[in-house]
């Protein structure tokens, strides 16, 4: 069964990639939330658009 959590499903490349944003978001001192990283693993993964990202973070925010 494949797993529920955006992180989970990332290649080794692409979680790279996630970790590079949520350090680059972190530098400018935004911490993140768990439901905030999973929006970001999602789009890394192209599982949604860079609009529809910026509307979910919009709504956890």
């Amino acid at each position: 069964m494949p797993s529920n959590r955006a992180i989970d499903r990332l290649s080794p490349d692409k979680r790279r990639q996630l970790d590079n944003l949520i350090a680059s978001w972190q530098m400018e001192n935004m911490p993140l939330t768990a439901p905030e990283i999973d929006v970001l693993a999602r789009y890394v993964n192209g599982e949604i658009t860079a609009d529809e990202r910026r509307r979910l973070l919009d709504e956890l925010s």
